[in-house]
């Protein structure tokens, strides 16, 4: 299945040329009423419930919220599009901004992008610069499945002794928000 909108965003992936990507897919049967762009929409809109998403660190073997500060700067939604500036805290970075933009049908189609809008620090040096933070949740039928396809990218820089360990826990995060986007399916 080709898809224009998903094609661009994996172009513009493909252009961070990100240090740090993570995919996840998911593909589900397909239940009659089951309603799962809807009910994607609902759960990716509620920004401030990101504090509630759990991320267990390997590193700590502890699970900690992965965002611990969400705020909605601006709402705002014209059509099928949803989008949010939002300030968020995800240790260890310090609060930064970013933006995001759910595109919806509510039936067949959902695509979710998230940025980074200004630098990331950590402990007040700069770890990931403006818009090179990304993330996609992309959800639609096919056949008689729905196939749920998140992403995420980071551009930042090597850090000597630290790659492994940025890596594992870049990893977490993802697979953190993507069970978190997937969880009313179980």
């Amino acid at each position: 299945m080709e898809n224009a909108e998903i094609n661009s965003c994996l172009d513009e992936l493909k252009d961070l040329n990100p240090r740090y990507f993570v995919e996840v897919l998911q593909i589900r049967k397909s239940i009659d009423g089951d309603e799962v762009i809807k009910k994607l929409s609902e759960l990716l809109s509620n920004v401030e419930s990101y504090t509630e998403i759990p991320y267990y660190s390997e590193r700590h073997k502890i699970t900690t919220p992965l965002y611990s500060y969400c705020k909605i700067l601006s709402d705002f939604q014209s059509g099928e599009i949803h989008n949010f500036t939002v300030d968020m805290e995800m240790p260890p970075f310090e609060v930064y901004t970013a933006e995001i933009s759910i595109k919806t049908d509510y039936e067949n189609f959902l695509l979710y992008k998230s940025k980074n809008l200004n630098d990331m620090a950590c402990v007040s040096f700069v770890r990931v610069k403006e818009n090179n933070l990304r993330s996609v949740v992309a959800a639609f039928r096919y056949n008689e499945y729905w196939i749920i396809y998140g992403i995420g990218a980071a551009k930042a820089p090597k850090i000597k002794f630290f790659t492994h360990r940025i890596e594992v826990a870049f990893i977490s995060r993802v697979k953190s928000f993507c069970s978190f986007a997937t969880s009313f399916l179980d």
